[in-house]
């Protein structure tokens, strides 16, 4: 099924999603669409260099940037933030994907409406943002950093707990009352609806691996794990994803009447697959 509108480049994070969602909408407007017209349009030979990008296959060469902006219609500021999609794809150690990210953020911040989004993504920068801003809520430390980075589990160092302070000051998550004391400015911060967004999936890996260190730290009968390996279609896939946001809601909803919290908890949901796709080569 296509998409009912033209995808905006600025809303994504990852250069093969935004290209898979450009066919999928171009083939709602067009059916008879192919790979083929778009390599004409972009004046590239070779049907199968496009099919390998898209399907994550193989990286899209720099050196054919320009043509895949002409045959997507990008305009300049789009084509530069197509350029560092694809730089900061393509990166292969993480301080070059963070420089990459860091000028996917400031072409952004050029744009109003995406300013004000990516406050929100920032916050989950770092796996302990949402952490100390939770237990500022709950703890009257005022500005002792020693005190907020040993509440943490595992702990933080007291510049790395500094550091989240500045930031959730700044972009108004917490506010700081006369007497010193830390307030929340709304009750939660959520992304809602799923963001095309590898910033959130590495949040997301981050966390799993502080979980691990977590697990020592504090006892057993504070963790609950469960897991299920099932067998099911994509479109039950689809229907466990929805019940994970449904649930996601209702434990919310139950932390809203909570008269009297005590400590801070990461709850993760995670479904991923464990075999290869029925029917795929690697079964023959």
């Amino acid at each position: 099924m296509g998409l009912a509108t033209r995808p905006i480049i600025f809303d994504y994070f990852n250069y093969i999603d935004f290209l898979n969602d450009y066919f999928s909408f171009e083939k709602s407007l067009n059916p008879s669409y192919s790979q083929r017209e778009f390599l004409r349009k972009a004046d590239i030979s070779g049907s199968a260099v496009l099919h390998r990008v898209i399907t994550g296959g193989k990286k899209l060469n720099k050196k054919y940037i320009p043509n895949f902006c002409t045959a997507l219609g990008l305009k300049k500021k789009e084509s530069f933030y197509f350029e560092a999609l694809i730089a900061y794809g393509n990166a292969n150690t993480l301080e070059n994907k963070n420089e990459h990210l860091k000028t996917i953020f400031r072409i952004r911040a050029s744009i109003p409406e995406y300013r004000i989004i990516d406050k929100k993504l920032n916050f989950f920068r770092q796996w302990y943002y949402p952490v100390v801003r939770e237990i500022v809520s709950l703890v009257d430390c005022r500005d002792d950093y020693n005190l907020i980075s040993r509440m943490v589990v595992p702990p933080i160092t007291s510049v790395q707990a500094k550091n989240a302070i500045k930031f959730l000051l700044k972009n108004g998550f917490i506010k700081k009352e006369k007497s010193g004391r830390y307030l929340l400015t709304e009750p939660f911060i959520s992304t809602g609806d799923p963001i095309k967004s590898t910033l959130l999936a590495r949040y997301h890996q981050k966390n799993l691996g502080i979980n691990q260190k977590a697990v020592d730290l504090v006892p057993k009968e504070l963790i609950s794990n469960s897991s299920l390996t099932l067998s099911v279609s994509e479109k039950t896939f689809h229907r466990f994803r929805q019940e994970i946001q449904d649930f996601r809601a209702r434990l919310m909803a139950i932390t809203k009447e909570d008269p009297n919290p005590e400590r801070v908890f990461h709850v993760g949901f995670t479904v991923l697959p464990r075999s290869r796709k029925k029917g795929s080569k690697y079964e023959k």
